[in-house]
């Protein structure tokens, strides 16, 4: 199976989008020696992905929309608007596979949620 290594988020604020990501999903950062980059180890059962996660936004930045792998939707989904996240798709079933649900970040960058579940219907 193929699995995200890297990803870019465009942010014009990175200490308030490390901020974000580490509260709501536990994701640790460690800077470069200038902080203009930063260093993302995201670790999930199977897998870690690291990469430079923070870029300063382009005007003509497009992006992809990559789903997060997290426990449970609902949970993480109250996480996300405690900390200043907008939910733009409420959990929704994925028959067969799990539960998903998309939010925007503090920059506006769109991301899904996915929680496995067999059972959603």
């Amino acid at each position: 199976m193929y699995r995200i290594t890297k990803f870019d988020v465009p942010t014009s604020t990175p200490l308030k989008s490390i901020a974000f990501y580490n509260q709501v999903f536990g994701w640790t950062f460690q800077p470069s020696i200038n902080q203009k980059r930063w260093t993302a180890c995201v670790e999930s059962s199977e897998h870690q992905v690291f990469g430079n996660p923070f870029l300063r936004k382009a005007k003509s930045a497009r992006s992809l929309t990559n789903a997060i792998e997290v426990r449970n939707v609902e949970h993480t989904l109250t996480d996300i608007r405690k900390e200043g996240g907008e939910v733009i798709v409420p959990k929704f079933p994925v028959p067969g596979i799990g539960w998903m649900a998309y939010f925007k970040d503090l920059e506006q960058n769109i991301f899904g949620i996915m929680q496995t579940d067999r059972a959603a219907a």
